[in-house]
């Protein structure tokens, strides 16, 4: 069997930099799904904060889905020494942001002796994400300065304290925004999705590519 190809110069330039740049975006998502899951494994700072003093009215409220749900995690700053700390204390499930001021006092800080839990440092601010509002306390990515400014607080520290959260019961839960892949929080297998979706585009270029050269007359395929 002998296969002819007559390729169109300029199509043929673009399909070939379109697969590669897709190829190269599968091997990337693979690489962070193999990243994920060693984050997975890796060991976290846990850190307890005592004493401490809550500072009221300069609670904040950041965008976080939790269990496939939209929702709003709970940020309130606490005063630890010379240090000015967020704690993710809560979250409030639902579409609308809550309004800030009318937010009750953490039960997590009501009765502690310590601010316990997991110390994050929140990944770089996106230019992608939605903008936050200063005026209403309502954020759609961690951006700890812009939260401090938004209330007064000036310096803060470079990190969070993400606090097991206390149910409605009393009961105290794992935070599930806590671990090792809190600054990404996004699943090892989306990734893994991604750099097949990746894949499968480039596939499907080729197939576009030979069937459109097929169908001119510049595929031929003879025995």
């Amino acid at each position: 069997m002998r296969v002819r190809l007559n390729p169109l110069p300029v199509m043929s330039a673009f399909a070939i930099a379109a697969f590669a740049l897709m190829i190269v975006l599968g091997v990337w998502q693979l690489g962070r799904y193999r990243d994920k899951h060693l984050l997975a494994v890796a060991p976290v700072d846990e850190v307890a904060l005592s004493p401490f003093t809550p500072i009221n009215n300069a609670v904040q409220v950041v965008y976080g889905v939790r269990d496939g749900a939209p929702g709003w995690r709970v940020f309130t700053p606490v005063r630890y020494g010379d240090d000015v700390v967020f704690v993710d204390v809560a979250h409030a499930p639902g579409v609308a942001p809550p309004d800030w001021r009318t937010i009750e006092p953490p039960k997590a800080l009501a009765s502690a002796r310590a601010v316990t839990g997991i110390a994050v440092t929140p990944r770089a601010r996106s230019a992608f994400a939605a903008k936050g509002d200063a005026e209403t306390h309502v954020w759609y990515q961690i951006d700890l300065p812009a939260m401090a400014a938004a209330s007064g607080l000036g310096a803060i520290a470079p990190y969070y304290v993400a606090m097991p959260y206390v149910t409605a019961a009393g009961r105290s839960e794992p935070n599930p925004f806590a671990g090792a892949g809190a600054r990404d929080p996004l699943p090892p297998e989306r990734h893994l999705g991604y750099a097949i979706t990746w894949w499968g585009l480039a596939a499907a270029l080729v197939g576009v590519y030979l069937a459109f050269h097929a169908r001119a007359g510049r595929l031929v395929v003879t025995r």
